[in-house]
């Protein structure tokens, strides 16, 4: 038995699934957020050592100022936020990035002449752009639930975490405690990173170039034919067969660009599964960012099937006379 393809079935059951998501989108943020206790939390327990040095509170603002940001620059190149090289990016997907990391390093040791030639500091990561820490805003001034740092060159995440009370049902005891994790973290766009091996990173580096070439060149020869419809429409030749066709695709382009954007993110995190844990969601960017893209997407189709069916009637108008 043959089974024929209906694509405008699978075009409306497209834009149905999109519209909920709009409506719902508009009244629940889609992001995982901390895990709620169904119980007491009897006291906290918080005897890890601090991340960074403290400053103190007795100094002047200007010198608080100046430590506060000697801190922050330490803390880019300890946790591998200082990037380096060109990268191939791939939006809302992936990149391949490089870094220069020293865990040990003092503002001194950054700004002498061996820094800049440490090839030793060197490490390599794809970077999934849509998968963050769950609250990571990572700021001095607003401590979260979830901190990631790097020490020793071994990642981890401190976070706050309840253990059951024997003694007491229902009753929990929070203790921050430091996990170690598999992924690297980029606090500059809240993204996961995987650590690879030099020669892997380049040719991932070629691959993703090669895919952004191609994108472009999509891009660009897409733009074209919609030049060439204004174009037509601007002449009186609106109901063409070609102006049909340029609708489909652009409408066909913005339809599945999100649904495809979506699937590969979810097959990432398949593919680097053993990397993530509980503390891992999708960023809230992925889906704000392509609202617009699939409300675009929706008017172009319903704006190609009025074409579509005034080219019908036209073509039987000229048969008519």
């Amino acid at each position: 038995m043959k089974i024929k393809f209906n694509l405008n079935l699978l075009i409306n059951l497209i834009i149905l699934g999109y519209t909920g998501f709009l409506v719902i989108n508009a009244v629940w943020i889609f992001e995982p957020t901390d895990r709620v206790t169904i119980g007491i939390v009897d006291t906290t327990e918080n005897n890890l050592k601090p991340i960074y040095p403290e400053i103190s509170d007795s100094i002047s603002h200007w010198q608080y100022a100046e430590k506060q940001d000697s801190i922050k620059r330490i803390r880019s190149f300890q946790n591998g936020r200082v990037e380096i090289g060109w990268n191939a990016t791939i939006g809302h997907l992936l990149s391949v990035s490089t870094i220069k990391y020293c865990d040990t390093c003092s503002l001194k040791t950054l700004q002498s002449p061996a820094w800049a030639d440490g090839k030793r500091y060197d490490r390599y990561f794809i970077k999934l752009l849509s998968w963050k820490i769950k609250v990571a805003k990572l700021d001095f001034a607003y401590p979260d639930s979830i901190q990631y740092y790097v020490h020793s060159g071994q990642p981890f995440v401190r976070k706050e975490v309840e253990f059951p009370l024997k003694e007491k049902p229902n009753h929990f005891i929070a203790r921050w405690v430091d996990e170690p994790v598999k992924y690297w973290y980029n606090e500059r766009d809240d993204s996961i990173m995987i650590p690879m091996a030099e020669s892997t990173s380049q040719i991932a580096r070629i691959i993703l170039a090669i895919f952004v070439i191609f994108g472009m060149g999509y891009s660009l020869w897409l733009f074209g034919s919609c030049l060439h419809f204004i174009l037509d429409v601007s002449k009186g030749l609106a109901f063409t067969s070609d102006n049909v066709r340029r609708l489909k695709l652009l409408a066909l382009t913005l339809l599945f660009y999100p649904l495809v954007i979506f699937v590969l993110n979810f097959l990432l995190r398949w593919l680097f599964n053993s990397y993530f844990n509980e503390d891992v969601v999708l960023n809230n960017t992925i889906w704000f960012d392509s609202r617009s893209i699939m409300v675009i997407g929706i008017v172009v189709w319903f704006l190609f099937k009025a074409f579509q069916q005034g080219k019908k009637l036209k073509d039987e108008q000229d048969l008519t006379v």
